[in-house]
């Protein structure tokens, strides 16, 4: 029985490490996609970007670039720490709750970095663009959805 209640705590750990990295992906991928369409030609001749207005986005979006890198280094030695940790726990005689939830928390210390970013970027931009610029946007987003949307039906 002991054995059966470890192999479910371990599968369940290591689910919940997958998916916090998993979902700390997505937040980047996305804001990669705005960046080629803000960066495009088709970008700025929808949204009547300014010169200013184009080296400006592309300054934000070379400096998350580098931001992503460095978390993304950061992220395979926490990750390589994360892994030893998680196996000293499951190898350990008696189950340590309380270190089992404090290596959950940690997981949700890389999501919240990634979040960050990706908020912190998201308004650089969006204070970039003037406010018919962002109307636009929001009309290529409903677009887009409405689109994924049909596609899934």
């Amino acid at each position: 029985m002991r054995l059966l209640s470890t192999l479910a705590l371990a599968t369940v750990l290591s689910l919940s490490a997958v998916s916090f990295n998993a979902d700390a992906g997505s937040m980047g991928r996305q804001l990669e996609h705005s960046a080629r369409l803000l960066l495009s030609d088709k970008g700025q001749k929808l949204l009547e970007l300014s010169d200013t207005q184009q080296s400006q986005l592309a300054t934000i979006y070379a400096d998350f670039k580098a931001a992503k890198k460095a978390l993304k280094e950061k992220g395979k030695d926490v990750r390589k720490s994360h892994r030893e940790e998680m196996k000293a726990l499951m190898d350990a005689e008696v189950f340590d709750k309380v270190q089992a939830q404090l290596l959950l928390e940690k997981g949700q210390d890389k999501k919240q970095a990634w979040a960050l970013l990706a908020m912190e970027t998201r308004h650089k931009v969006f204070h970039v663009l003037n406010e018919t610029q962002r109307e636009k946007i929001k009309t290529l987003k409903l677009h887009r959805k409405h689109k994924r949307a049909n596609k899934a039906e």
